[in-house]
């Protein structure tokens, strides 16, 4: 690392007075004596010189007469070496030569100052580690199995940022935001074994060995670049996985992908933790692969299914968002900030998000963006307050009865269904509405009365977010949820089929009624899969009246 120009030169400390240079005198007993000269011309007779025709020598010559003659040799020698010196001898030019100049390193800043700053980000920047990390194709028989090794969580306390703007507004006195809680995504460090909230939930941790397993499939499956594909990129990694979706997207894979294993607890610094490379390398290819323009940072292909960009920008916005929240890695902060920026971009006047930017609205779009600035917020960067009307102006728009239920758009569409309702409820609750407002009250109960659906991991994700931060869990409605949804996951994870399936799933259907599993393919399900059974622990309540730090405890 370079170092800071400091004033240890001897110029410096001598005009602070740390050095001076030595003043030599010559002192009375140093020079020819007057009358020692002449009493040696009276003795001898000689010349009869009188005071007044002696003349005294100089310094100079005194110090030449006594100084030795190596010290006349090294003068000459320098005098020698100053005119070389001054003689530059200029080498023939190579145009096949280039020179790089490396700037200074500045020094690492005192504190992670989150104020707006003028940034020097690139889009290619990588998020640093020890050094990189070389990833071989392996060669995995059909019916070999995984090698599963349970890691130690270690607890890591969350720094304490005083929140800025609130996403929601106040619920009976009570701030309702939950990316401002003291906690915000830090209960995910600290582990989920042995919990309450687990042992409410969860008896016997069945969950948490499910997701640790379906992470193990997830790093298996990632590409030698870092990213995760909905397709299963030929040729890479995941060639020959079965179940391989229709859509394209990398960075919409990826940041589905990373989510599962941030809702988890795994980041790129933990290094206790197993799978902290596989973080790293999936952060490395969206902040390499975004474009960064005007202080915003588009995360979605240019030549992608331009029916996936918004919600592939969405996706890896939040992993971005929480990646930063969990770690406050600054290398983090300006993509996270401008890949919110973007979405602010693109919001639409009537307040919604649809394929493209600044296109009307519909409800499943807006959703994955208004999950990115709840993330954001609970990672302290920035939100304008203003799109938070605007989007609930949308929400107004594809609302019926009396907000219970939501259309995919304003008018025609596909009209009112499960996993819109379920969207547009869950932003609700982060927008603001009260806990006993009627419209979640009754979409409560439409949603319990309708139950998991077997085959739609989309709507299953929204609905058992939806009901756990509504309900809770001691309510008997999230408890009847709670034991049809997690018994159905744990029993159509597979548990054979060698290192390309187990630990994953896959459910059959292509229609919308389906949540479109069959064009996501094995990569989308399981990931959906997995950040439902982390429900738990991997968003704080709403509505808990006590915050819930130090509750989660380690493995």
């Amino acid at each position: 690392m370079a170092m800071r120009p400091h004033d240890n030169s001897r110029t410096a400390r001598a005009a602070k007075g740390a050095i001076r240079p030595q003043q030599t005198q010559l002192g009375p007993q140093q020079r020819p004596s007057r009358d020692l000269a002449n009493r040696s011309s009276a003795a001898e007779d000689v010349d009869e010189e009188t005071d007044d025709e002696y003349d005294e020598p100089s310094l100079l010559s005194v110090w030449w007469g006594q100084s030795p003659s190596m010290l006349a040799s090294m003068v000459v020698h320098m005098a020698v070496v100053l005119m070389l010196a001054l003689y530059v001898i200029r080498a023939p030019s190579d145009p096949d030569r280039t020179v790089l100049l490396l700037p200074e390193e500045p020094p690492p800043p005192e504190t992670p100052a989150l104020e707006e700053h003028e940034s020097d980000f690139e889009n290619d920047q990588i998020v640093p580690i020890e050094k990189p990390v070389e990833v071989e194709t392996p060669d995995i028989p059909e019916d070999a199995s995984p090698t599963i090794t349970e890691s130690d969580d270690t607890k890591k306390e969350s720094v304490p940022v005083e929140p800025t703007n609130e996403i929601t507004k106040v619920v009976s006195g009570k701030s309702t935001t939950a990316g401002n809680a003291k906690s915000g995504l830090g209960g995910r460090l600290n582990g989920i074994g042995t919990s309450r909230l687990i042992r409410q939930g969860d008896p016997g941790g069945k969950t948490v060995a499910a997701t640790d397993l379906a992470l193990e499939w997830l790093a298996r499956h990632q590409n030698r670049d870092g990213s995760w594909s909905f397709n299963h990129t030929p040729g890479d990694r995941c060639s020959g996985f079965p179940n391989p979706g229709e859509k394209r997207s990398k960075m919409g894979a990826t940041g589905l992908a990373l989510l599962a294993f941030l809702g988890r607890g795994h980041t790129h610094e933990d290094k206790t933790k197993k799978h902290h490379q596989v973080v790293h390398r999936g952060l490395s290819y969206l902040i390499s692969h975004m474009e960064v323009k005007n202080n915003t940072a588009r995360l979605f292909e240019s030549d992608g299914d331009s029916h996936s960009h918004m919600y592939c920008h969405g996706i890896a916005a939040c992993a971005l968002a929480e990646a930063y929240g969990m770690t406050r890695d600054l290398n983090l902060h300006d993509p996270s900030q401008y890949a919110l920026n973007y979405i602010v971009n693109a919001q639409h006047a009537d307040g919604g998000w649809r394929y493209l930017p600044g296109e009307p609205g519909d409800t499943s779009a807006a959703g994955w963006q208004l999950m990115a600035f709840k993330s954001g917020k609970m990672s302290y960067l920035k939100v304008p307050e203003h799109v938070y009307p605007l989007a609930e102006k949308f929400l107004d728009s594809v609302q019926t009865t009396g907000g219970a239920e939501y259309r995919y758009l304003p008018t025609g569409g596909h009209g009112t269904t499960a996993a819109t309702s379920s969207i547009g409820l869950l932003c609700r609750v982060y927008l603001g509405w009260e806990q006993d407002h009627p419209g979640l009250r009754q979409g409560t109960k439409l949603i319990s009365e309708a139950g998991p659906h077997s085959t739609n991991m989309y709507y299953n994700y929204y609905a058992t977010m939806f009901m756990y931060q509504s309900e809770g869990l001691r309510s008997p409605t999230w408890k009847k949820w709670n034991d049809q949804i997690m018994p159905y996951l744990l029993e159509t994870q597979a548990k054979k089929g060698g290192q390309r399936v187990q630990g994953s799933w896959h459910f059959q259907g292509d229609g919308v009624e389906n949540g479109l599993s069959d064009v996501g393919g094995r990569l989308y399900n399981t990931a959906l899969a997995a950040m439902t059974l982390q429900v738990y622990y991997r968003y704080l309540r709403v509505y808990d009246s006590q915050p819930r730090e130090n509750v989660l405890t380690s493995l």
